[in-house]
């Protein structure tokens, strides 16, 4: 969205009827410019009808016994309005699709007595111990699929079935597993072992570099900032290691959404995820040394491999799973409370931090409902404005400085969220309180707002 240019404040005075005026005029007038740019996990938004027609077909024809036409139907389940990721192979006696998942595509072939899924990772130049080890210790933990070697040397995952087992819960489930596998794991196990090269990658759309330079800048500035001495102000970082939490994970979580790591950079963002929640019995402070090393890590990144993972891609699956609304009202609830004692102590840039956190790691975890999804979306924008401003949109929201001179476009923007989504939502709380007082008391409020929609 285009800058919107400020008057300084003594070139003149407009009174509180003249300055709405003025908001909704250039608010009703303005382009809406929406650049090429991808941002966060979740991809396919809300099933249409069509969809949710196809898998109780799915699912009564192979009640039936009629298992190709089941998984006929299953694909049609599978294929979404936005993207071109289920690619029909025509074939007069099997059915064969090519599935798109990310940087990798899967084929299938489906004939009179068995589903046959295949993706290759890569390509192996020698045989090595680490990846085939990997491989078969992961082949331990996989509940469908299994790493093969192909006669040509190729590291794969096959998933297989005989067609009377084959219920569309079970093909859904097993390429599903497929597909998120490999996904993430080519690039990771390419970038770890020499021995590998890419294949089947000329369906990634690569992304300009003016772009590529924007995210890199913006990705140095936010680790910068994060890992310079003095991030916690007067706390003490051995006292108050919850408060570093926040300001870490508020940063891995933003990069993650904003500039959509697909290599390397997104293994680090996972690990220091991981890291942090996966070890409930280690002490506070040990647990933010090692979410510490791990965003020290991306220093160590340059430029080259950096681009190397910027690139646009087709999805069929998402990686979170949808979560009752419940669910996060009551995450919210929580840290809520924890903002009460850094107001009291006036430690502001936590307070700052733990919204970040919220939405970020709600987006990072779960495919949210699709007013809370928007809303965190819209709050990055308001958060980030130079770095949306340099993708290329419009209005972006300047509130590093007087967040009350924003009122009117960000009410408007909420308003209209809120508005598009009534028909989904009929219990949805409608009633936008916003306190722009403060940057501090809007960022909290805006939380809250998220928190009682009631959805």
């Amino acid at each position: 969205m285009d800058t919107i240019i400020q008057p300084e404040r003594d070139t003149f005075a407009l009174n509180s009827n003249q300055i709405m005026s003025f908001w909704k005029n250039l608010w009703s007038n303005k382009l809406d410019v929406t650049p090429d740019v991808l941002f966060g996990r979740s991809y396919n938004g809300i099933l249409s009808p069509q969809q949710t027609q196809a898998w109780n077909q799915a699912t009564n024809y192979f009640n039936q016994g009629e298992f190709k036409r089941s998984i006929l139907f299953l694909f049609e389940y599978l294929k979404t309005d936005q993207q071109n990721n289920i690619i029909v192979i025509q074939n007069s006696n099997n059915l064969e699709y090519e599935l798109v998942q990310g940087s990798k595509v899967i084929k299938i072939k489906v004939d009179q007595l068995q589903f046959y899924a295949e993706v290759k990772i890569a390509v192996c130049k020698e045989l090595h111990v680490g990846f085939m080890r990997k491989a078969l210790e992961t082949n331990f933990d996989l509940q469908y699929t299994r790493y093969t070697l192909d006669d040509e040397q190729h590291l794969c995952l096959v998933f297989d079935s005989h067609l009377e087992e084959a219920s569309p819960y079970k093909i859904f489930n097993g390429l599903k597993e497929m597909a998120l596998l490999a996904d993430e794991q080519d690039d990771i196990l390419i970038n770890a072992f020499d021995q590998l090269v890419p294949i089947n990658v000329n369906h990634i759309i690569d992304i300009d570099e003016v772009q590529k330079s924007i995210k890199w800048a913006f990705f140095n500035q936010v680790i910068d900032v994060i890992t310079a001495e003095g991030v916690l102000g007067s706390l003490n970082r051995d006292r108050f290691p919850g408060a570093l939490v926040y300001i870490y994970l508020d940063a891995i979580y933003k990069l993650d959404y904003l500039i959509k790591p697909e290599s390397k950079v997104a293994e680090i963002i996972n690990e220091a995820h991981l890291n942090y929640f996966d070890k409930p019995d280690e002490n506070a402070l040990s647990k933010v040394y090692a979410l510490e090393s791990k965003i020290l890590e991306f220093k160590n990144i340059n430029r080259e491999d950096f681009y190397k993972e910027l690139y646009q891609v087709t999805h069929t699956f998402e990686i979170n799973s949808s979560v009752p609304f419940a669910s996060i009202r009551q995450i919210f609830d929580t840290e809520l409370q924890g903002i009460l004692w850094y107001e009291e102590n006036k430690h502001d840039f936590v307070i700052f931090a733990i919204c970040g956190y919220l939405i970020g790691f709600c987006l990072y975890n779960y495919a949210l409902p699709q007013p809370v999804a928007e809303l965190s979306h819209l709050y990055y924008r308001i958060v980030e404005p130079k770095y949306f401003s340099d993708l290329g949109f419009s209005a972006p929201y300047n509130t590093s400085e007087d967040i009350a001179q924003w009122e009117y476009p960000i009410k408007s923007e909420v308003k209209a969220i809120l508005k598009q989504n009534q028909f989904r939502y009929p219990q949805m709380n409608l009633d936008v309180k916003l306190d722009f007082s403060s940057r501090l008391k809007f960022f909290i409020s805006y939380i809250t707002l998220i928190r009682n929609l009631n959805l």
